[in-house]
């Protein structure tokens, strides 16, 4: 969720290098929302502080107009109509490669090299399919059980047709048989924390805006 804003060039170009169908994005913004997510999040952290991440996203392929997309679940304001693109939806990759972004990663994750198709086709029937939502107030709910060390209920703002970020990424891995987090982590309190923190990651590469420390995590 985040406004229109300026290209950064260097990150960019961080995540064309490291583009691959299937790997996981993400990304921590210094907005008040951005920094109201990843500050929620510091009771999961390793070392108890707020968390590097305020989005994720599933890379999709490069196509015909030499735009690389990604798979998501935002609430992004449409400043061309006075409306809202509201949940599962089709982003190209600059709309996250902004100066907004304090931190970012790409993570690939074992097995998903072999199950890219599949992976795609899970995120484009929450797209067109299912035309799943972004529910506010189950963010909410999350911070709430993070709170309460209750992750392993279901969220009290669930909705059946409604996955925030994280949730929607993970969702889109167990469809095709992987495992993102573990099973005492309820689908519906998946954080962005969560999935960095999974033990499915074949490798790991991070970038920090001002540092421009980009390598491996």
């Amino acid at each position: 969720m985040i406004s229109k804003a300026e290209l950064c060039p260097e990150l960019f170009e961080f995540f064309t290098r490291h583009h691959r169908p299937g790997r996981i994005g993400f990304v921590g913004t210094t907005d008040a929302v951005g920094t109201a997510i990843r500050d929620a999040q510091s009771r999961i952290t390793l070392d108890g502080t707020p968390s590097r991440w305020s989005h994720v996203f599933l890379m999709g392929e490069e196509r015909a107009d030499g735009e690389i997309y990604i798979f998501e679940s935002d609430l992004e304001p449409d400043f061309d109509r006075p409306q809202f693109r509201n949940g599962a939806q089709e982003s190209r990759l600059r709309k996250w490669s902004v100066d907004a972004v304090e931190h970012a990663a790409v993570l690939e994750i074992s097995g998903a090299e072999d199950r890219v198709s599949a992976l795609q086709a899970a995120a484009l029937q929450f797209v067109y399919g299912q035309q799943v939502a972004y529910p506010i107030m189950q963010l909410v709910g999350t911070w709430w059980q993070i709170v309460a060390a209750r992750v392993w209920r279901a969220n009290p703002f669930q909705e059946a047709t409604a996955l925030y970020c994280s949730s929607f990424v993970r969702h889109c891995f167990d469809e095709v048989g992987i495992r993102l987090t573990p099973n005492h982590i309820h689908l519906s309190n998946t954080a962005p924390e969560h999935l960095w923190q999974t033990t499915q990651a074949a490798e790991r590469y991070a970038w920090r805006r001002r540092e421009s420390s980009v390598g491996h995590a």
